[in-house]
């Protein structure tokens, strides 16, 4: 398959690039483009991995690291019994998102082969699968847990291999040997062939070829052209399919009336050259694939399970899936872990629900409250609750459907349904015309014979080939830059985008806390002791609040931090004896109940209270983290004139907070756009009637039905593939740049479309104007079809030399719908060739 490798950087440009990744630096001061390839390349260092560096050809792609408490790992359960009951090798299988060359296959290989216990492992770096052979003792939770901290994700194999790009391979194999032949037949004729009855032989031979590669490539272009014009849409594969029918007919009718099949061959290359630039368009978006984890719905989730002894409820558990849950089974719920299924707390706990509303606070739930399906386990210890529905009857199985096929997606190409209309009404006119015009002149045979050069000469093949290959190298600069683009329509919708619809919670915030910049000075102002006593006992707790707190408290200097034995109290706070002084650490009503009047001191935005003997010793406050290029990006969108917009399942208060520290409202986003309180089918519904051509970036699983909505969708999130697979683009990185990079891939990839659209028109125009005359030899047409179609592909190539974070730092802007009225010249002047 064709792959444009990048040439090799000069010692200027290897300085600026990251010593991991080989991507650009950005804005980074050291050697490394972010963290995670920072962590990623201490780690292959630190366990003599670094041969990885070696092995790996060319640049690579930016790791994914994500939040280790959200990783859900609950799916190896089963993988765990199988080896714990095996007698002898127990074979099984994991994908692996992230592998792109022979340095991780090598990784894995090696990480395997220091486990105990593993007797083989086979990977498929072009699938993303691992196929292993162990034995009981092998510990497959942490070679998961050893491969996914080096930026990879592991998961159940889900992936399918896509058939239909296997067929695509077959029919080209066979297309361009036929045309190869039909050629060289072709050659025999060209250079003066004449004595009978090999001529004729020979021209049966050359028109047979022809024929049979229409056959075994034509179903492809016809198909998808009809399936458009019942749909009401024109797009590329209309013209080619039109061509190839009419060059077809023009071929067979000039044969049998003339025994004359100068133009077979010429058919039997253009099939060929139009399958290989399909190939490559659908096998750029299957590797796409293929590097992310797959869903499998419903079937991705799993439960751990008490299971009944006549004594009581035994303390072993079993792993089962989710869809077998009966109300009233037993469940434990680890740290990270979702809860599958509606269910009643049977002990306190804390739950976060922004993977399920968009709620940035961790619910506290006492025994016998209520708990939504999708919420997940906040705390460090494990959850038991009690399901009260099955799965179906839950409401979390509709946001879970698996993704819809891609397969058979008719692109609506805006440029290209403006041009398959002209296109085609324009050839047909012209070659009947030309028919028309020899016959009412009393020679048919030539106007038979020019007609058919015409149609042969305008079959769209430079725009064929050059428009798949400039979407794969586009697809392959975002792969490597991080960003995964798995559908066909993404980068023909990308530039129509003239609204940018974000979640907060995950998305425009990383979905931590951190603690306010007031709160850090007031930790600052604590004594020493007091301030390692702080971190004492928030360190007892996995509360996401006790995390930002131990954070803060750590970056303040904390040192010496004592050993303390602590009480959680849920939906309260922390309690512990220090020095004979009782020290209370959470709500402010709780940690200062022995002195309520002091809360009428503490500011409006203060959730968080540390107080010793009842008295208030530090007043905090807690807010989002905001991703760390949100604000810059968000104003470079706003001045290239998109709308933008706030979608949020978290109270309307902390939504209003994010956009205020986001710099919103100097950008002229109103506050009618930054909302609040929104369900899943509030954020569909405020889609469909404000954003027709919405690109809409979320996280979570309330995320689902927006992103079906969409006009594009996207997200950043990784740790679980339920909406990955669903949306059209999905990113690594730890910003939200990566919506720009794709929206400037986007343009590019209609940039360089325009300008061979406006080749091929001229060069058309010009060889059909000959057809007409007469004078369009048919070993011209067997030269200036490659010919043309080397010239397309070549400017295809120098126009995407760049990779993305170069092109997205140009002065190139990129412009949504509404603006490029103003910039019609522009435009212009960068579409022409």
């Amino acid at each position: 398959m064709f792959d444009a490798s990048p040439r090799e950087p000069t010692p200027q440009e290897r300085s600026a690039l990251c010593a991991h990744c080989g991507q650009p630096l950005g804005n980074s001061s050291d050697a490394y483009c972010c963290h995670g390839c920072r962590a990623v390349a201490s780690l292959l260092k630190s366990a003599s991995l670094d041969r990885y560096y070696a092995l790996r050809h060319g640049a690579g792609m930016r790791p994914t690291l994500v939040d280790e408490a959200r990783r859900d790992r609950l799916w190896l359960g089963p993988i765990r019994q199988d080896l714990e009951k095996a007698e002898g090798v127990c074979r099984f299988a994991l994908d692996v998102q992230g592998m792109h060359c022979a340095g991780c296959v090598w990784v894995m290989e090696e990480l395997f082969r220091r486990e105990g216990g593993g007797e083989s492992i086979l990977v498929n770096p072009a699938l993303g699968r691992c196929e292993i052979a162990a034995r009981k003792g092998f510990d497959v939770t942490r070679f998961v847990e050893n491969v996914e901290r080096l930026g990879y994700l592991m998961g159940p194999p889900g992936k399918q291999a896509e058939g239909i790009h296997d067929g695509l391979v077959v029919r080209a194999g066979v297309t361009v040997a036929l045309a190869m032949n039909a050629m060289m037949f072709g050659i025999a004729q060209y250079f003066g062939l004449s004595e009978e009855p090999l001529r004729t032989t020979i021209a049966t031979l050359e028109v047979v070829l022809a024929v049979a590669a229409v056959a075994v490539g034509g179903p492809t272009f016809f198909r998808a052209a009809w399936e458009g014009l019942r749909r009401g849409v024109l797009h590329l594969d209309l013209p080619i399919a039109v061509g190839l029918a009419l060059s077809l007919v023009g071929t067979l009718v000039a044969f049998f009336r003339t025994g004359d099949a100068s133009f077979a061959d010429t058919l039997a290359v253009f099939v060929s050259l139009m399958l290989v630039g399909r190939m490559i368009e659908r096998g750029a978006l299957e590797r796409n694939r293929h590097r992310l984890l797959a869903s499998e719905g419903t079937d991705g989730l799993f439960a751990r399970v008490r299971t009944r002894r006549e004594e009581g409820w035994a303390e072993t558990t079993s792993v089962v899936r989710a869809s077998t849950l009966e109300p009233g089974a037993r469940l434990v719920v680890a740290a990270g872990e979702v809860v599958p299924v509606d269910a009643v707390a049977l002990s306190s706990a804390t739950v976060s629900l922004d993977w399920l509303t968009g709620e940035s606070k961790p619910l506290e739930v006492a025994e016998g409250e209520a708990i939504r399906a999708g919420a997940i386990n906040a705390a460090r210890r494990p959850l038991e609750c009690a399901a009260t529905s099955t799965l179906a009857a839950s409401g979390l199985s509709e946001l879970l459907r698996r993704e819809s096929s891609d397969v058979g997606d008719v692109r609506a190409r805006g440029l290209f349904h403006k041009v398959s209309a002209i296109w085609v009404v324009a050839v047909l006119v012209a070659a009947v015309g030309t028919f028309v015009a020899y016959w009412l002149a009393g020679d048919p045979q030539a106007g038979l014979s020019n007609a058919t050069a015409l149609l042969v000469v305008t079959c769209p093949c430079a725009i064929g080939i050059a428009t798949p290959l400039a979407y794969q190298l586009a697809v392959g600069d975002l792969r490597r830059a991080g960003v995964i683009v798995r559908r066909t329509r993404t980068l023909d919708r990308l530039p129509e985008v003239d609204t940018i619809a974000f979640d907060k919670t995950g998305t425009l915030t990383t979905g931590k806390l951190r603690l306010s910049e007031a709160s850090t000075g007031a930790l600052e102002g604590l004594a020493a002791e007091e301030l390692a006593m702080l971190a004492g006992v928030v360190a007892q707790s996995g509360h996401p609040k006790s995390v930002a707190l131990l954070q803060a408290a750590t970056a303040a200097g904390a040192r010496d931090v004592p050993s303390l034995e602590v009480e959680e109290r849920a939906g309260a706070g922390l309690r512990t004896q220090w020095n004979g002084h009782e020290v209370r650490v959470g709500r402010p009503a709780w940690a200062l109940e022995a002195a309520p009047e002091a809360l009428t001191e503490l500011g409006a935005d203060c959730d968080l209270v540390l107080s010793v003997d009842g008295a208030c010793r530090a007043a905090l406050s807690t807010e989002e983290e905001i991703r760390h290029d949100a604000r810059a990006e968000l104003q470079g969108l706003a001045q290239r004139g998109f709308r933008l917009a706030i979608l949020s399942g978290d109270r309307v208060e902390r939504v209003r907070r994010v956009a205020r520290d986001l710099g919103l409202e100097s950008l002229g986003v109103a506050m009618v756009d930054v909302l609040g309180d929104l369900t899943p089918e509030d954020k569909a519904v405020w889609l469909r009637a404000h954003g027709a051509r919405a690109l809409f970036v979320g996280d979570g699983i309330n995320d689902s039905l927006a992103a079906d909505t969409a006009f594009v969708s996207a997200t950043p999130s990784l740790e679980r593939p339920f909406l990955p697979a669903k949306t059209d683009f999905v990113f690594t990185d730890s910003g939200i740049a990566p919506v720009r990079w794709a929206l400037v891939a986007a343009q590019r990839v209609r940039r360089a479309s325009r300008r061979n659209v406006a080749f091929a028109v001229l060069y058309n125009l010009l060889g059909s104007s000959l057809a007409a005359l007469g004078v369009f030899h048919p070993w011209v047409a067997a030269v200036l079809m490659p010919a043309s179609s080397l010239f397309v592909v070549g400017r295809t190539l120098l126009a995407f030399r760049r990779g993305v974070d170069a092109a997205s730092s140009s002065p190139a802007p990129v412009v949504p719908p509404g603006r490029r009225v103003s910039l019609v010249a522009a435009l212009a002047a960068r579409s022409l060739p």
